[in-house]
């Protein structure tokens, strides 16, 4: 796509036809298939349980990480996804601007944010900080698996050691 529209802008000849290329797939009646969690992974009872109990009307919030895996089925619980650490402001937001100007039926929606471990240490503090001193009513879900797992495994201040292996003080999330 982006070479598109470079290529038009430049006033060249793309290199790879774009929709040819993407109508050979169309033509391979592939299965589709989502994403999904590992075997074993924690995160699926997490999704499974709040999808049990959630009002029909809740507005999920997702991030970047292996929870956002449930976005896909059989879950579908992320209604807007961006960056790294984005979804504690937006829920915050969300709620206060259905608390001050939505209908009856808005402010009655519940707002839950799923956010790892990883992203919470990473981006996700701040976001935490503003919900609480503007009084938001969010629920906040921090997936904590001791690691940044989806994207290489990195330590995070919650697993005791940093990225050369050395012993140092571990963050507890629920503190």
């Amino acid at each position: 796509m982006v070479e598109k529209a470079l290529a038009k802008l430049l006033n060249k000849v793309e290199r790879i036809n774009l929709d040819d290329h993407l109508k050979k797939f169309k033509d391979l009646d592939i299965i589709r298939r989502y994403p999904v969690m590992c075997p074993g992974c924690p995160h699926r009872a997490t999704f499974h349980s709040v999808k049990k109990i959630a009002p029909k009307d809740t507005v999920f919030g997702g991030d970047i990480g292996c929870y956002m895996l449930g976005t896909f089925p059989p879950y579908n619980m992320a209604d807007f996804m961006y960056d790294m650490g984005a979804n504690l402001g937006i829920v915050h937001g969300i709620r206060k601007a259905a608390d001050y100007f939505g209908t009856d039926k808005a402010k009655s929606n519940k707002t839950i944010s799923f956010i790892g471990d990883g992203t919470f240490f990473h981006a996700g503090i701040p976001g935490l900080l503003n919900t609480v001193y503007n009084n938001s009513d969010s629920l906040i879900v921090i997936m904590d698996n001791r690691i940044t797992a989806m994207t290489g495994h990195q330590p995070n201040p919650g697993m005791g050691k940093n990225g050369i292996g050395e012993k140092v003080s571990e963050v507890n999330v629920e503190e």
